[in-house]
């Protein structure tokens, strides 16, 4: 099984994490110039039709409770047959979010608005947060939650069912059940075409006196519309801390998470591992046993050591959706961490939110494919090429600063999946910025939405489209352009619009567990539909700028055929992570072949690593002497 580890360059105590730090690059990750309002790709970049979301989307209400999910964006929209749009959110008015409720509103087509102008309350008193939703076939909204039920901290899962379709006037919370002594909580739900509501949560084991970090993850569901729920079975007792779930045209059900990599030699477990689902063809009576996607292309366990780090999938970036002939895909992050463990109660796993690639699976590909293209890894430069050093912006995005705010980086995060249902082609939205310019006055990121579309099943994907494409550089407070926790609805009709709810946050970064008086703005909850310009309907798949001459295994020597019309590099890479050879590092002008000598290396597994300012190519060679 290929281990993908790699060893930093310099040994990091507890203290250098905690402070405002600038990570640098370990050695053997190749890292990218961060182009300024560039696409990474040729002919990427284009903007969906209307241009700027904010500019032409519709508020259908306000928050200052940016931050809306703690990983996994679920289901936060759903459109009905007459075309109207059901969002819900997670709101509060304060500034210390002393409030904190689930709102609902409806965006009717005939109209073109929303029925309220900032939202009804769906949730009951008092305390409630992290959201999903679905439809009944009667066109009842049902929205779930995580609901304070006793002391302060006491929450359990609980479902609000409006009185009919488009009232806004929800029950009282339904807890979902009751029969295990801590309540799963961040619950996740789908409704499928029996009107069975399919709940998952989790147990959060890391509230536990002795924590593993590997959550126990709950299902239940109810066939009577809501009125009641079976008991809480567990599915997985390793999962990360949140979950994604889909519904085919057929019935059938999946449930996808990430299992969390156990820490060597300890019962702590990281917070990136191996992607894994779980499916039912019976509304969830009976599922299938856990299949694990990625096993082969990610490692088994993290080590135990400050000093090495692992690529795995992350454990709060995942989604899932059926096309419409019934194949299932799974969407994640991925990204380098590193976990090491003192005793039970100090123990560490870091990540690199800025250092996320965008995964995909579905049944019947060799391995995973990459709907964002190869690489995320970037560095931020001004528009004269010089790196940036804004409120410790360095190599691996942006540290923690004086404030503490949970920013995102450099990079992209939270992936969305949807379907046309005539079965043609599946889309894929993430958020994220490779604009180096595009950072707020506080040093945040402007975060954008961006999309690709696969018309053969995942195998290649179209250009990179920024969706959004808003551009506030040197933004203060109430004045940025970030599209942040969006939620796309999972379907696609004949129309070919794209149905997506986000946040449109004026004050980039979450502000969530940190001093907010003065810097949390009333963020606009918005809707948008669109269909997209700047990806082709029938793309030509993208050719990779790299053609390994010959077999593969090798014996003396292997060439490539390269093809770049700048500057370029094309390093190989032993299977630990160390570079054994460099072809070429400068300027590269059209197609030339490259040769490595293997005569002098062992045998073994190699990695090559081809690139330019547009593109990246990576491949393995295998060599036999």
């Amino acid at each position: 099984m290929l281990k993908k580890l790699i060893v930093l360059t310099v040994v990091f105590t507890v203290a250098v994490f905690a402070g405002p730090y600038v990570m640098p690059a370990p050695s053997g990750v190749e890292m990218l110039t961060a182009p300024a309002y560039q696409p990474l790709y040729e002919g990427g970049g284009t903007s969906y039709e209307g241009g700027s979301i904010s500019a032409s989307g519709y508020q259908g209400g306000v928050t200052k409770y940016d931050y809306q999910q703690n990983g996994a964006m679920g289901n936060r929209i759903m459109v009905d047959g007459d075309g109207d749009a059901h969002i819900c959110w997670m709101h509060s008015a304060t500034d210390g979010f002393t409030d904190r409720d689930i709102y609902y509103n409806v965006w009717e087509a005939a109209s073109e608005d929303f029925i309220w102008a900032d939202g009804v309350k769906a949730s009951g008193t008092p305390k409630s947060g992290y959201t999903t939703m679905g439809l009944l076939s009667t066109g009842e909204a049902v929205v779930a939650c995580h609901h304070q039920v006793g002391t302060a901290n006491e929450y359990g899962s609980v479902v609000m069912i409006d009185a009919a379709p488009k009232v806004g006037s929800f029950t009282a919370p339904i807890r979902v059940a009751e029969n295990i002594p801590e309540e799963p909580i961040w619950p996740h739900m789908v409704i499928d075409n029996d009107d069975v509501i399919h709940v998952t949560g989790h147990v959060w084991m890391s509230a536990t006196p002795t924590p593993t970090n590997g959550d126990e993850l709950y299902y239940s569901r109810s066939t009577d519309g809501g009125v009641s729920f079976s008991n809480w079975e567990s599915l997985a007792s390793d999962a990360g801390s949140d979950v994604a779930m889909a519904v085919s045209p057929s019935g059938k059900i999946a449930i996808a998470w990430v299992n969390a990599f156990p820490i060597s030699g300890t019962d702590k477990r990281a917070t990136h591992g191996n992607v894994t689902y779980r499916e039912s063809t019976n509304n969830g009576q009976t599922w299938s046993s856990p299949v694990e996607v990625t096993d082969g292309f990610y490692g088994d366990e993290q080590p135990n050591s400050r000093d090495t780090i692992t690529l795995g999938a992350i454990t709060t970036s995942i989604d899932c959706c059926y096309d419409g002939n019934d194949n299932l895909f799974i969407g994640w992050g991925d990204a380098w961490r590193l976990g090491f463990v003192e005793n039970d109660t100090n123990w560490y796993s870091y990540y690199y939110r800025w250092f996320h690639r965008m995964m995909c699976w579905t049944e019947g590909l060799a391995e995973p494919t990459i709907p964002s293209g190869d690489s995320s890894q970037f560095y931020a430069v001004n528009e004269e090429g010089d790196p940036i050093d804004y409120f410790n912006i360095g190599f691996w995005g942006i540290a923690a600063g004086i404030t503490r705010y949970d920013r995102p980086g450099l990079g992209c995060w939270n992936p969305q999946l949807a379907a046309s249902e005539d079965g043609g082609y599946v889309a894929y939205t993430w958020a994220g910025q490779w604009d180096s310019l595009d950072i707020t006055g506080a040093g945040t990121i402007n975060a954008d939405i961006y999309g690709a579309k696969t018309f053969n099943g995942g195998n290649t994907w179209s250009n990179r489209a920024n969706i959004t494409n808003t551009h506030s550089p040197g933004a203060g407070i109430g004045a940025s352009e970030s599209e942040e926790y969006h939620s796309l609805y999972p379907w696609i009709a004949s129309d070919s619009l794209l149905h997506i709810t986000y946040i449109w946050d004026l004050f980039a970064g979450s502000v969530v567990n940190v001093p907010t008086e003065g810097i949390a703005t009333n963020n606009p909850v918005m809707y948008w539909k669109g269909k997209p310009t700047g990806i082709e309907e029938t793309p030509e798949a993208r050719t990779s700028d790299v053609t390994l001459i010959g077999r593969n295994p090798v014996s003396n020597s292997v060439s490539f055929s390269v093809n770049a019309s700048a500057n370029a590099s094309f390093k190989i890479y032993d299977a630990a992570g160390s570079l054994v050879a460099t072809l070429i590092d400068g300027n590269l002008p059209g197609n030339r072949t490259l040769t490595w000598n293997t005569r002098n290396v062992a045998s073994g597994v190699y990695f090559y690593s081809f690139v330019t300012p547009v593109s990246t190519a990576n491949g393995r060679v295998v060599v036999v002497h």
